[in-house]
């Protein structure tokens, strides 16, 4: 695991996809755990460690609860790392008005789909040095 970062919560109520993106963030090294829609990323993240997660790659398109209204529910807990844990939109729509909302709700940064693995680990160096 990288020295500077706990485990990365994928969020993407596609399996398959979500299983993708956990083995290739494991084969990079890093611990990866999947929520498969917008309710379970605020419930593992809620009912988590604090400072157990130190990213969540949120989908913004998901039954039950979108990524928008997820992210707006982890950074409203009251909770150490609510309003710090990275959380990095990924989407196949890749408008501007889609990354100005992502910025609004409180993103870090923005992915398109399907997420460039390049792009995707060069953003987790910036933001954690590893």
């Amino acid at each position: 695991m990288h020295s500077r970062i706990n485990k990365i919560l994928i969020a993407d109520d596609n399996e398959l996809n979500a299983q993708i993106m956990r083995e290739i963030l494991r084969l990079e090294g890093y611990e990866a755990e999947t929520a498969l829609n917008g309710e379970i990323v605020v419930d593992m993240f809620e009912n988590s460690e604090i400072g157990e997660y130190s990213a969540i790659l949120m989908d913004i398109r998901m039954a039950k609860l979108d990524g928008w209204a997820a992210t707006e529910r982890i950074r409203s807990l009251d909770r150490s790392d609510a309003k710090t844990v990275k959380i990095y939109a990924c989407t196949g729509s890749d408008f501007q008005e889609d990354r100005r909302k992502a910025k609004e709700v409180g993103m870090d940064g923005f992915l398109g789909k399907p997420v460039d693995v390049d792009e995707l680990l060069n953003m987790l160096i910036k933001d954690f040095g590893t």
